[in-house]
């Protein structure tokens, strides 16, 4: 009895076992078949026909400087439209573009400083011209400056792009001013007043130097500007005179003899004055070192063991008599003097020295 009851629960058993899988396979049918639904499928996209025609208004161009000088390209662009486009020049056509696929062509490899006449012409699905206009666009000239340029006179530069290739620029006592949109600098290049052993010749005193004016809307590349001023000259040398000698105290004065000691050092000049205004100067490397040029020396003396109460005379730098004096030496000249320096970098507010 016990076995036929053991084996009625097993079979029992079994069949609960059965019945719970089937239904496991029966939900994970539906799973897979709810999941399956519920992948979105990729619709057909369906263009817009394009219908308008080209206007002739709708023709645009600007012209754009290559990283060289006097080096630009015109980039002509225009609206999507069913139209072609076919651009000429000197009767050659240079290509016909559809409005459909294309917007924009570049005509490359022009000259600064050039006038370029240029046809564009709208043509419709049989070729026939549906409007048409004559460009004639000018491609402004750029300034190139290199190796070493000394001014002969004030130089005043407004071209749109300015160019600077390892170029060494000397003013003088000139002015100097660069009006320009862009400032680049391919190699760098220095701007300076005087060459730093430039001294005026004996009895005369140096010279100032001339102002630098840079305003630029872009400026780019290593530029170096030294403002400085020519040397004083050295003083007149002394020579003997019986005439000093014979009139001492006040008859030395009014005699106006040169005698044994040496004139006065001349002075040395002024610094130019430097004024710097860039908008965007995110690539430029400006670097402005102070230098300043040494007054003159004092002209040799003739005795320089001369007594104390020796009457002797002597030359100011101006040109007029020196008190008379008896025995010593001279002074020197006196040494530059700084000029004004303001750099407005990426900056509209006034930065120290451009008040």
């Amino acid at each position: 009895m016990k076995h036929k009851t053991y084996f009625a629960y097993l079979v029992l058993a079994t069949l609960l076992t059965g019945c719970l899988k089937v239904k496991s396979k029966d939900e994970a049918a539906k799973a897979t078949l709810k999941t399956k639904t519920q992948v979105a499928q990729p619709q057909a996209v369906i263009e817009t026909p394009i219908t308008n025609e080209l206007l002739i208004e709708e023709v645009n161009f600007n012209t754009v400087g290559q990283n060289q000088p006097n080096a630009y390209s015109i980039n002509f662009y225009w609206l999507k439209a069913k139209s072609h486009l076919r651009i000429s020049s000197g009767g050659k056509v240079l290509n016909v573009l559809d409005a459909k696929t294309t917007q924009e062509w570049n005509l490359i490899n022009l000259r600064g400083g050039s006038t370029y006449s240029i046809l564009i012409e709208i043509l419709d699905d049989q070729d026939h011209i549906a409007g048409s206009k004559t460009l004639e666009i000018e491609i402004p000239e750029d300034r190139n400056l290199t190796k070493v340029v000394r001014l002969a006179g004030d130089m005043k530069i407004t071209n749109g792009r300015v160019f600077m290739d390892e170029a060494t620029i000397i003013t003088g006592s000139f002015k100097l001013e660069i009006y320009t949109k862009q400032l680049i600098v391919l190699k760098k290049s220095v701007i300076q007043n005087y060459l730093p052993d430039a001294k005026a010749k004996v009895g005369t005193a140096g010279r100032d130097g001339g102002s630098v004016f840079i305003q630029a809307d872009k400026a780019q590349g290593e530029l170096e500007i030294t403002m400085n001023s020519e040397a004083g000259g050295d003083g007149f040398k002394g020579y003997e005179s019986p005439a000093c000698e014979l009139n001492a105290g006040l008859g030395c004065m009014l005699t106006q003899v040169h005698c044994e000691v040496g004139g006065y050092g001349y002075p040395a000049g002024r610094n130019g004055d430097l004024i710097v205004k860039v908008k965007e100067a995110v690539e430029f490397d400006l670097t402005t070192p102070d230098q300043f040029s040494f007054g003159g020396e004092k002209g040799p003396s003739m005795n320089e063991n001369a007594p104390a109460d020796y009457p002797v005379i002597s030359t100011r730098y101006d040109g007029t008599p020196d008190t008379c004096v008896r025995g010593g030496v001279q002074p020197n000249g006196a040494d530059a003097t700084p000029g004004k320096k303001c750099l407005m970098l990426a900056s509209p507010v006034p930065q120290p020295g451009c008040e």
